[in-house]
């Protein structure tokens, strides 16, 4: 259970970053998203602790610290805005996001048995994930 407030915490932080159009915030979000990551480490690798704290390292380090840190430099170092648009709009946005919705749905129905211990409700989350991070690089103009 907690585990699915958590997957869907990530794909709201992901439909945030999405939508804000201010520079700071989205690296927040990011950032907040990084650490929220650990969770789904932790559900998967539950027997295999050594691997898990490994990989608990990699994504606080990469994801959670040294991503938000880089794109944050980069964002000085290049004088962006502070305020950022998508590129075709937000009802744009909002119709990519939906579409990508039923593309999960659509991949996860032919997903019988999975072999790691995840509903098949945090696999439609991991792909919009994905796809939301995709979706933030086309529509963005930044």
């Amino acid at each position: 259970m907690i585990y699915d407030f958590i997957y869907l915490l990530l794909l709201l932080t992901g439909v945030v970053v999405l939508v804000e159009n201010r520079l700071s915030r989205i690296i927040f979000f990011l950032s907040i998203q990084g650490f929220l990551l650990v969770f789904p480490v932790l559900q998967t690798h539950e027997g295999d602790w050594k691997h898990a704290i490994s990989l608990i390292v990699m994504v606080i380090l990469f994801k959670g610290i040294l991503t938000p840190w880089v794109l944050n430099w980069t964002a000085n170092k290049s004088k962006m805005n502070e305020s950022t648009a998508p590129r075709f709009g937000y009802l744009a946005t909002l119709l990519f996001m939906v579409l990508g919705l039923v593309l999960a749905v659509k991949i996860t129905e032919g997903v019988s048995v999975l072999s790691i211990p995840v509903h098949k409700i945090g696999l439609i989350y991991v792909i919009l994930l994905v796809y939301v991070g995709i979706l933030c690089f086309v529509v963005r103009r930044n």
